[in-house]
């Protein structure tokens, strides 16, 4: 019975915990950005920019070389390297998220989720905790991208069967050109 007890206390103060956290972040006007705020939202557009043009061409490259089904061990293994590698190098936290994710590990982080969860193909700002900044940037659905994203009957041979294989939990298929696939987003720390 103390041994519940324990456990109960222990989970409310880390739900308590997480939303204290979470409601650190306030969405912000862009307008109402100060000068360093800007900078550091110039700074997270310049890192979503580079993991996206990375992205995209190291994995247009893997389908040449491979296959649609190919690239889809490339989006498994290369695309969360290229996201450390690109974050590294502007020294923000960053990623991609979705409302509909393929892999687990790119769930939102809880500044971002409801935003996620709002499904709005919008651009978002947020202030956090000790003058972080964070950036959503929408991610649309291009035509190519339907080979692996679009309707189960409709995805390239061998698609489907690598999605089962490196995500037996997928939920991202079923999309058509112009929809809302996710979102980048991005995190500067403060000065």
């Amino acid at each position: 019975m103390r041994w519940t007890s324990v456990v109960a206390t222990a989970l409310l103060l880390t739900t308590s915990a997480c939303d204290r956290k979470n409601s650190q972040w306030q969405p912000v006007d862009t307008e109402s950005l100060e000068v360093n705020e800007r900078q550091r939202l110039d700074t997270a557009q310049a890192a979503q920019k580079d993991l996206g043009k990375t992205l995209k061409g190291e994995l247009t490259a893997a389908v040449k070389e491979t296959s649609f089904a190919g690239a889809v061990d490339f989006c498994h293994s290369r695309a969360p390297e290229i996201a450390n590698e690109v974050a590294e190098k502007h020294g923000v936290n960053l990623g991609r998220t979705s409302h509909r994710l393929r892999n687990a590990n790119n769930t939102p982080p809880a500044w971002a989720s409801d935003a996620v969860e709002r499904k709005e193909p919008k651009e978002y700002v947020f202030r956090g905790p000790d003058e972080t900044l964070g950036y959503l940037k929408p991610i649309k659905l291009g035509g190519l991208c339907t080979n692996c994203h679009g309707p189960k009957d409709q995805l390239a041979p061998g698609v489907a069967e690598q999605l089962e294989e490196k995500y037996p939990n997928d939920e991202a298929t079923g999309f058509a050109v112009g929809d809302l696939r996710g979102w980048f987003w991005v995190e500067v720390p403060g000065a």
